[in-house]
């Protein structure tokens, strides 16, 4: 039974990392600031799942096989009351912390990142070559954390690697303060169930997607393989959609909403217009079981109906 600590366990990622780490048959230490109340019970029996609540940046003295440091705000300075500095380092100083605590325990460190590195690009896939021009504060402090992991790794051979998210969806999504924001496909999903309507950009680019699961597996195939090569792995399913085409699946699988075109586009700058391939990953893994997209919208549309049917319907 391979024993993983992993940081950030509470969020909407985290949660999702949880579960398909604990079907692997992995024991999961899962920390985070604060667990809302019966988060746990959302596995079922699960003995080998621990929670400790602590911030990333003080890791327990544990045993353990694999670290996964998922910890992030993805909330703006502004959000959080931080001035653009002090937002810098609360991202990358706990991504040091959990090198160095795997570092001193021998074991590998998976540090994640996110597609948020890029600004702009052109319509093509990007691999883990593709230079990068980060639009916001957080992509820069992904692209940093990317840039330790590979400079650990080659001059001082830390068994560190960065594992670069990209656009997300599926289960357990709500706000929180570090993510007070739910995902494009998330918002269209609680707006089509809770007011029958789906509003959208009227030039919004297409987008990759990956079911929120699908994380959870690459990872442990990421911890579970003896050796890689690469310091920087995109963990992406490459499956491309328009806004516009999820909206007409959500509205097939909730006949009677309405899309509206109405929504604000996103600013030029933030435009990836590309998407993260994956030959990288699955090369030195040999992963690529990745849910086909109608699949899991529809698993994620039938978790937000049974979250809003719930006494409180706060889950969604």
């Amino acid at each position: 039974m391979k024993r993983v600590l992993l940081t950030g366990a509470a969020g909407f990622v985290g949660t999702n990392i949880t579960a398909a780490l604990l079907a692997e048959g992995c024991a999961v230490t899962a920390l985070d600031r604060a667990f809302p109340a019966g988060w746990a019970a959302q596995f079922g029996p699960a003995p080998a799942l621990t929670l400790i609540a602590s911030d990333a940046g003080h890791l327990p003295d544990i045993p353990a096989d694999a670290l996964i440091h998922g910890a992030a705000i993805t909330a703006t300075p502004e959000e959080v009351g931080l001035t653009p500095e002090a937002y810098f380092m609360a991202h990358l100083q706990p991504a040091l912390h959990a090198s160095e605590w795997a570092a001193q325990r021998g074991i590998r460190a998976v540090l994640i990142t996110s597609s948020a590195v890029f600004g702009a690009t052109p319509n093509e896939g990007l691999d883990e070559f593709t230079p990068s021009d980060p639009a916001h504060l957080y992509g820069a402090a992904k692209r940093a954390i990317e840039h330790f992991a590979k400079a650990a790794r080659r001059l001082h051979g830390r068994d560190v690697v960065a594992a670069r998210f990209s656009g997300i969806y599926g289960p357990y999504e709500v706000p929180r303060p570090t993510r007070p924001r739910i995902a494009l496909i998330g918002r269209l999903i609680h707006e089509a169930l809770r007011e029958g309507v789906m509003h959208i950009a009227p030039d919004d680019p297409a987008r990759d997607w990956t079911f929120a699961p699908d994380l959870g597996r690459a990872l442990h195939a990421l911890i579970s393989t003896p050796r890689l090569s690469q310091p920087l792995y995109n963990v992406a399913a490459a499956q491309v959609y328009t806004t516009t085409q999820v909206a007409e699946m959500i509205q097939a699988a909730l006949p009677g909403t309405r899309i509206v075109t109405d929504y604000p586009s996103t600013p030029h700058v933030n435009r990836r217009l590309g998407y993260l391939t994956n030959d990288r990953l699955r090369a030195d893994t040999e992963f690529g079981a990745w849910t086909p997209f109608p699949e899991g919208l529809r698993q994620t549309i039938a978790w937000a109906q049974a979250a809003l049917a719930q006494p409180n319907g706060e889950r969604q």
